[in-house]
């Protein structure tokens, strides 16, 4: 096939229905042209081939939202398509949107009880002290419920049927919780 009249209509409806050979043959054909698009960037903590790679995905993308019904050629619509995606994937690196995480404290393993003399009891218990002051002064009624729910070792699941909440508002809670602790 010509650069011109590539990738054909055909091709491009099978991609878009999960044909893996019409995606993959897309893909490789379009590869320099996904390196090009890539190399102008940076993404903090990523590299060339991280970029690459949020550049296939933005293909993938573009194979999936085009409509050659509203009278546009693909190649144009995909690379608009695989700039804005590799912009947003830089955006997300930017904003650093799961620093909290990086920066938590595992609640399962933190040793709050391991001593060796008396000295250490002291210590242990001035630590005590400063996370259950932490927990009374920075938490909210909800973290404070959920902490103590999962302390109790209880599942997410659980945790979310007794407080009537969703498993995704126990995970935040818990991320905050971390966050505030740590």
């Amino acid at each position: 096939m010509s650069a011109a009249t590539f990738p054909s209509l055909e091709r491009l409806a099978a991609a878009k229905s999960g044909d893996p050979a019409a995606q993959n043959e897309i893909i490789l054909h379009l590869n320099p042209l996904l390196a090009r698009l890539s190399s102008r960037y940076f993404i903090i903590g990523g590299d060339t081939e991280d970029l690459l790679q949020e550049a296939r995905i933005g293909l993938l993308k573009a194979i999936q939202s085009f409509d050659p019904a509203k009278g546009s050629d693909f190649i144009p619509y995909a690379k608009i398509c695989i700039h804005n995606h590799i912009i947003s994937a830089i955006n997300e690196a930017q904003a650093q949107k799961h620093a909290a995480l990086n920066k938590s404290v595992d609640l399962e393993s933190a040793p709050l009880f391991s001593y060796d003399s008396p000295m250490d009891l002291v210590i242990i218990r001035e630590r005590l002290e400063n996370v259950l002051s932490g927990v009374q002064t920075r938490l909210s009624k909800l973290e404070k419920q959920v902490l103590f729910l999962y302390l109790d070792g209880r599942t997410y699941k659980n945790i979310a049927a007794v407080l009537r909440i969703s498993e995704k508002a126990v995970s935040n809670a818990l991320c905050r919780i971390r966050s505030k602790l740590s």
